[in-house]
């Protein structure tokens, strides 16, 4: 996707959110509701305080839990494809982690 696009990748790294040691600018969890509304501190931690953090793999029916649980953050967009949701969010002014 970084090369179809032409931008340049950078640092990168693949893994549980937990085990990240720096902080990225594109965060990316696609993963069920639940799982994301567990894990939301390690994404948030994992998240550089202006990057972007993208969750996926929402059911149209869940995603009043991720609304609720990721309101301390701004939603920029939302993605509906059938019936699953993509949100990206990033920190609210002077709400980093």
């Amino acid at each position: 996707n970084f090369a179809s696009n032409r931008v340049k990748l950078g640092k990168s790294w693949v893994g549980s959110a937990d085990g990240a040691t720096v902080k990225y600018d594109f965060v990316v969890a696609n993963i069920l509701a639940d799982v994301l509304v567990a894990i939301k501190p390690d994404l948030q931690n994992a998240l550089a305080p202006n990057g972007v953090l993208i969750v996926s793999g929402i059911l149209e029916r869940l995603a009043n839990r991720i609304t609720v649980s990721f309101s301390d953050m701004n939603t920029l967009w939302t993605v509906k494809n059938g019936e699953w949701l993509t949100f990206a969010l990033n920190f609210k002014e002077n709400n980093e982690y």
